[in-house]
């Protein structure tokens, strides 16, 4: 089967579902196994990508129905189906899925099966591009993946690898961290100057995002601080939304989570849920919002969030932030 499909954040060409499967691993984020895929369609744009984990029972059929709603907020008009996983087990999952979407009276395009090292196709009955022994996978090294790489986008060999990256830091760096902080304590005294935090918080932040540029422990001890006050977290999703287009800012929240002190970590996580979100990284943002929510139940921006991504709010979506 041929297609023509465009990638949306790179915008990379797919010709046909070996492509597709090459680019599935940097549309999620990790390399799936044992899961099924959803891909959702503008035309021929991706639109949206969702995935849940491949039912190990018949009884735990209905949660895979779950994940069509992520076509509902997004504009989409066609929809592919991905199968990670045993054939069996594969083929009752996107049987169900494939009838939560018909019920949204959307088309699903193609259904594909990927076992071991190759695909089959459910929907393809021409033996001469889907033999009945299936089709080899792409592999790692192939064009679309360099194509995805050379933009910049990367892909974890699974899910635990997207959630080891938010482990807070250890050693050298967390004590530097704890001395940065009680350093700037003891510099701001008590009470502190608002508004001295606020001024030099807030250009860090600026020189950050516009300069791409991982801030030191002293830099990340004003920030910690500054993010405590009144309108510099509505700064920081601002300067998220107005990032420059080569640069999402997901990196410098990634680093502020991991190195924030343990009061601090929340804001960080919720932040980077929000441009992760923002980015297009659906499982970036879910893993760092689970952080925030462990950290903080009922942080604000993280209750925001989690409503958000529970809803499948596309993230071009205009997003006024809540009063903090």
């Amino acid at each position: 089967m041929n297609m023509k499909l465009t990638s949306a954040a790179p915008d990379i060409s797919l010709r046909n579902p070996r492509d597709l499967l090459a680019a599935v691993p940097y549309l999620l984020g990790y390399r799936p196994t044992d899961s099924i895929v959803l891909i959702g369609l503008d035309g021929e744009r991706i639109a949206v990508t969702g995935r849940a984990p491949l039912p190990k029972s018949e009884q735990s059929l209905e949660p895979i129905a779950t994940i069509a709603k992520a076509l509902r907020n997004n504009q989409v008009t066609s929809s592919i189906i991905i199968g990670y996983g045993p054939p069996a087990v594969v083929t009752r999952s996107v049987d169900r899925l494939r009838q939560a979407i018909s019920d949204l009276d959307i088309e699903v395009v193609e259904i594909l099966r990927v076992t071991g090292d190759r695909y089959w196709s459910y929907l393809c009955e021409d033996l001469r591009c889907c033999p009945v022994d299936g089709t080899p996978l792409s592999g790692p090294h192939s064009a679309v993946a360099a194509e995805f790489t050379a933009a910049g986008s990367q892909t974890q060999p699974d899910r635990d690898a997207v959630i080891r990256q938010l482990d807070p830091v250890t050693g050298d760096r967390q004590e530097a961290m704890s001395k940065a902080m009680t350093r700037l304590l003891n510099l701001v005294g008590d009470p502190v100057d608002s508004r001295m935090i606020i001024e030099r918080g807030s250009a860090i932040l600026s020189r950050c995002m516009d300069m791409a540029e991982l801030p030191s422990p002293a830099d990340i001890a004003w920030l910690s601080l500054a993010l405590t006050e009144p309108g510099v977290m509505d700064q920081a999703m601002v300067a998220i939304d107005q990032a420059p287009i080569d640069y999402d800012g997901t990196s410098l929240w990634l680093w502020l989570t991991r190195h924030a002190l343990p009061e601090y970590r929340a804001t960080m996580a919720a932040l980077l849920a929000y441009a992760a979100w923002r980015a297009g990284n659906g499982v970036l943002a879910i893993e760092a919002l689970n952080v925030a929510v462990g950290t903080e139940p009922d942080h604000e921006l993280a209750t925001t969030m989690r409503r958000v991504l529970d809803a499948a709010i596309p993230p071009w979506t205009p997003m006024e932030p809540e009063p903090m």
